[in-house]
C-alpha cells in the first residue's frame, strides 16, 4: 500500500503503479497514529477484525505491506482481491 498520512480524509484513492493500493490517512505520521488509523480503516472497509491485520513491512515508510489473516473466510479474501483489482486511481 502507498499511504499518504496527514490527508483531509481517510479513504482508498485507487491503485498506484502495478501493485499498490493508494490510501489517504487523516492521522499524522507520528507515534504510530497513521498506522493505527490505517489498520482501523482497513478493518472496517474489508470487514475483518483489526487483530487479523498486521503491517509486516513499512512501519515508518509510506510504502507498506499488510498481512490479512482471513483463512477462515477465503470467499471474503477473494471478494476483497477482486474489488481491489477493479479500483482506478482518482
Amino acid at each position: 500500500m502507498k499511504i499518504t498520512p496527514g490527508s483531509s480524509a481517510t479513504k482508498i484513492l485507487g491503485v498506484y503503479g502495478d501493485q499498490w493500493l493508494k490510501v489517504s490517512i487523516s492521522a499524522a505520521p507520528e507515534k504510530g497514529k497513521a498506522n493505527k488509523e490505517l489498520i482501523r480503516f482497513l478493518s472496517k472497509a474489508i470487514q475483518v477484525p483489526s487483530k487479523n491485520l498486521m503491517i509486516v513491512s513499512g512501519e515508518t515508510s509510506p510504502m507498506k505491506i499488510i498481512e490479512i489473516d482471513c483463512a477462515n473466510n477465503l470467499d471474503k479474501l477473494n471478494e476483497l482481491l477482486n474489488r481491489m483489482t477493479t479500483l482506478k486511481l482518482s
